[in-house]
């Protein structure tokens, strides 16, 4: 089922108002600059309006049009309601604490050139930027998860993840290998872990571009294998009730102990059953609640 008022509680934090009945939210227009509430979105069907600029568009093409994103990463942006645990302001944690390159030495560990993509005149850096438009991207994840380059590593977009462990992905099929990374452990990584304490629902991925296509309260295990460090925070989150597993083919056996784990404990679990694809490239999906029956079937196929 599609949603917008996840999407508005996200990008729109301070300045909404609702009608009486909650069928329309009413924000300051990004396309016009009003400040007073111009724009109505509809929550309960697909309109979108601004009495000011005379604006409309679908809920798909605003997503698009705010977030510039592709039309398949936008749609993801429909699909989830991620809510603050503490109920503090979305826009303030996410400036204040996700993702940002600490001054604990964090910068330091990633490769020596190691140079951020944001206003960088490199043309290398160009040629990474374009991938990364043509992946759906913008500047507002390029910002968001400080995404940079290395001379020593080229033509990889290189993505801080965690504790110094980072990743460097090709942007052309033909260099292999796909990912770089480091030579330390990787055990207990996880791209976007702060999620784990912002959220009371989130979303598991396998990649990190996955994970930005989904949203801020999506981590990546940034490789196929669930192991048991990671298991381990992710189940421990006090925070988190509700566990949505984006679940590519042919990965129920690698996640299945995990989500069993998860049932176990009383989370409540859901499987995002991609048929094609993945996150970051498609929204073929069936959504699944995990139970005896879902875990059946998928184990028969």
């Amino acid at each position: 089922m599609l949603r917008i008022d996840g999407f508005i509680d996200r990008y729109f934090p301070d300045n909404v108002w609702y009608n009486a009945e909650r069928t329309d939210v009413s924000v300051g227009c990004p396309f016009c600059g009003d400040t007073k509430k111009h724009l109505v979105v509809s929550l309960v069907k697909s309109a979108v309006h601004c009495f000011r600029c005379d604006y409309k568009a679908s809920w798909i093409q605003f997503v698009m049009d705010v977030t510039k994103l592709s039309y398949y990463s936008a749609m993801n942006e429909l699909y989830y309601k991620p809510r603050l645990a503490d109920g503090e302001s979305m826009l303030a944690k996410l400036h204040n604490e996700t993702n940002v390159l600490e001054k604990n030495g964090t910068l330091a560990r990633l490769p020596d050139d190691f140079e951020l993509l944001v206003g960088n005149a490199n043309p290398l850096a160009g040629a990474i930027r374009g991938y990364i438009e043509k992946r759906g991207f913008g500047d507002y994840h390029i910002k968001k998860y400080n995404l940079g380059m290395s001379t020593r590593y080229p033509l990889r977009v290189i993505m801080p993840i965690e504790d110094g462990y980072w990743q460097g992905r090709a942007i052309f099929d033909w260099l292999q290998p796909r990912y770089i990374n480091p030579k330390s452990t990787a055990r207990s990584v996880i791209f976007n872990g702060k999620a784990l304490e912002m959220y009371d629902e989130i979303v598991v991925c396998e990649g990190a571009f996955s994970a930005m296509a989904v949203g801020s309260n999506a981590i990546a295990l940034i490789g196929k294998e669930m192991t048991k460090e990671k298991q381990y925070r992710i189940l421990n989150s006090t925070n988190v009730r509700k566990i949505i597993v984006a679940l590519e083919r042919g990965a129920f056996d690698s996640m299945q102990m995990f989500m069993d784990r998860a049932v176990a404990i009383g989370k409540e679990v859901v499987v995002w059953k991609y048929n094609t694809g993945d996150p970051a490239d498609s929204v073929d999906f069936e959504v699944l609640q995990y139970n005896l029956r879902t875990r059946v079937t998928l184990t028969m196929e």
